[in-house]
């Protein structure tokens, strides 16, 4: 970890932990939350999700990038959980029709997410793993082309673990938020910590520059980069607040922001570039929904960014999900 990186990390756990967050939380001060356990402690819950990927290089000297996107479209599925704590889900993937397969490429993708939340700390982690990708802003950087420049060799890997720890658990309950296996009957708000480590691969397996040729001259050294492996950890914090609607609705919004230290390597077919700087992850969750004691509904909207850079280019992770479910207390 680098000394700059360090001194991120120190500034983000010394706000977090000191005196300095006394005047913000005696915003958040009042009248306590109130929560229910389901009695039923089964929840069936079937779901639609329509993710969304993004993987951005952005040249530090021009601002010129190119912003690669896999091609795949919403998938169903149904979970089923006892209390919150053991679950099990399937999904089906959702097909693409032959033109558009023809104009943006195919995508292969492997997509597992976990996440454990009780009322005062939420654990999540997850795998990813895709394959092909097209060019997004084609027309920003060769107009006139009428294609998607397509990389079916391109893949991008990522593996990751965050925790989230609520400053007052009597205030907000994650549990309620994002798997429903609690109920919170009043509305509330609390300050967040949180603490997000991710190690992140993407290569060309076909040896061809991860930047396009007409964009290579804002790339000096890097234009001819094919593999790039980034292991980042950050620590920060944010805010989350619930708002009930009548006896059963609810809307919530949270937000997570952290910095801290990356080591990273980039290679072309005859260097490689060893990198160790500074990191970043932001993380927006937004939903509404009824949480019942006996029906479940809601509509989930979650925004992540990762950024890294090397010398010459900052990457970009960014990763959007829209889930919509329907849930039975059994």
């Amino acid at each position: 970890m680098t000394p700059s990186a360090c001194k991120h990390v120190a500034f983000v756990l010394a706000f977090f932990s000191t005196s300095a967050l006394s005047p913000c939380v005696s915003l958040a001060e009042g009248a306590q939350a109130s929560f229910e356990v389901p009695e039923r402690p089964f929840l069936i819950k079937p779901y639609i999700e329509v993710p969304g990927l993004n993987l951005e290089l952005r040249s530090l000297t021009s601002d010129k990038f190119v912003n690669w996107t896999p091609n795949y479209r919403a998938q169903t599925g149904l979970s089923v959980s006892y209390q919150g704590l053991i679950g099990v889900s399937a999904s089906a993937k959702g097909e693409i029709s032959r033109e558009d397969a023809a104009l943006k490429g195919r995508s292969d993708y492997t997509d597992f997410r976990f996440r454990f939340p009780w009322r005062r700390i939420s654990i999540e982690f997850g795998y990813q793993s895709l394959k092909g990708f097209f060019a997004e802003n084609t027309q920003d950087f060769a107009p006139g082309n009428g294609q998607y420049l397509l990389r079916p060799d391109l893949i991008l890997q990522s593996k990751y673990v965050g925790v989230t720890y609520t400053v007052e658990p009597d205030r907000y309950s994650l549990a309620a938020v994002f798997d429903q296996s609690e109920r919170q009957t009043t509305s509330g708000g609390t300050w967040l910590l949180t603490m997000h480590a991710a190690d992140t691969l993407f290569e060309d397996q076909g040896g061809t520059p991860l930047i396009p040729v007409e964009l290579q001259s804002h790339f000096p050294t890097e234009s001819q980069i094919t593999k790039g492996e980034f292991l980042s950890i950050t620590m920060g914090g944010g805010y989350g607040h619930l708002w009930t609607l009548g006896e059963t609705g609810y809307v919530f919004a949270q937000l997570l922001a952290s910095v801290g230290a990356q080591i990273g390597r980039s290679s072309d077919a005859t260097r490689q570039f060893s990198e160790s700087e500074t990191a970043g992850f932001a993380k927006l969750d937004l939903g509404i929904g009824s949480n019942g004691k006996v029906h479940v509904t809601g509509l989930l909207l979650s925004i992540d960014q990762t950024s890294n850079r090397t010398a010459e280019t900052e990457l970009g992770k960014r990763n959007l999900l829209v889930h919509l479910f329907y849930g039975l207390r059994l």
